[in-house]
This record gives structure tokens, sequence and C-alpha cells, in this order.
């Protein structure tokens, strides 16, 4: 009987030691007492980059150009894609040279034919999840880039295509042109 007590006294206080609320120090936990609902905020952020869109088994292949893009004197042009880095802005307003027309996505292209010369791209993003967190001024972020369009003939008038002077590390001495 002794036995079968202690049994059942142990057993309730295991029970009551392991159901009380332990401390919470989780401050992205809405539950715990120090939870910050500012924590988690995407900061806003506007930054962004010029790229061309090829696809490799289905699945687009975004590959960048820093300052670039080259139009064929025959025709063709480019197609950019002009593609935000932060996704989980609430607006996204671009400007694109002297278009009139303001674009709302946070991923799009335009096709640029015969021109030759800068492009001045603006972007303002914005950030309502943030309202709570920040000033009105801090969720709302503005960054402005240049790209250049060159006109090329043909593909040989590619930077790459050239001739160019070089040496091997072990004789610096010994210079060859490919």
């Amino acid at each position: 009987m002794k036995q079968s007590t202690l049994f059942l006294l142990l057993s309730i206080i295991m029970l009551i030691s392991f159901s009380c609320e332990k401390d919470c120090n989780d401050p992205i936990n809405p539950d715990c007492g120090n939870y910050d609902p500012c924590l988690g905020i995407a900061q806003p952020d506007a930054d962004f980059g010029f790229y061309k869109k090829y696809s490799k088994n289905g699945e687009p292949l975004w590959l960048p150009r820093v300052d670039t893009f080259y139009n064929y004197n025959s025709g063709g042009g480019s197609q950019v894609f002009f593609k935000a880095h932060n996704t989980e802005m609430t607006s996204y307003e671009w400007k694109i040279g002297q278009d009139p027309r303001v674009f709302s996505d946070s991923v799009f292209s335009l096709g640029f034919q015969s021109i030759e010369g800068d492009v001045e791209v603006s972007i303002v993003v914005r950030n309502d999840n943030a309202l709570d967190c920040l000033s009105e001024d801090e969720i709302t972020v503005k960054i402005t880039k240049s790209i250049y369009f060159k006109i090329i003939d043909s593909f040989t008038d590619l930077p790459i295509y050239g001739k160019y002077a070089g040496s091997n590390d072990d004789t610096p001495d010994q210079i060859f042109t490919i």
C-alpha cells in the first residue's frame, strides 16, 4: 500500500511540475510577453536589377545585366526585364525614361528598339504592412539607376570579340595575343 501511495504522490507531483507554464522569451512568438510585432516586418527595399529572361527545362532563368543592353541595327531590339529584389512590398511604381506610363508590378518587361544611350529607371516602393512600426517617411523608398543601350551591326560587334594580349603566370614576360 505504501508503494502505491508513493507512486500516486510522485505521479501527481510530476504532473503538476510539467503542467506549469514555462517562461516564454521569444520575440517572434505572439504568446510571449516580449513579443515584438515589428521584428518580422520587411523593411522597405527598393533595390532592383535589369535582366534577360531565358528558360531552362521549363523554369525561368534570370540573367542579370549590370549596365548595358545591345540592340541590333537591323531590328530585333532588346527585351529588358525589370525585377525588384524584394517582392514583399505592398506597392511598386516604376518610371522608365521618358515613358509617361507607371508600371506597378514587382517584375515586368519592356522592348527597346533603335535606342542608343542611357535610360533612367526609377522605382518607388511602399510597405504598408510596416505602418505600425515605421513612420510614414520610412515606409516609402525610392531608387534610380541608369541602363545603357548600344546599337550594334552584328554579333561580332559585341565587346567580347577582338584581340587580347596576355601572359601565363609562370612566364609573365612572354606576352601573346589571342
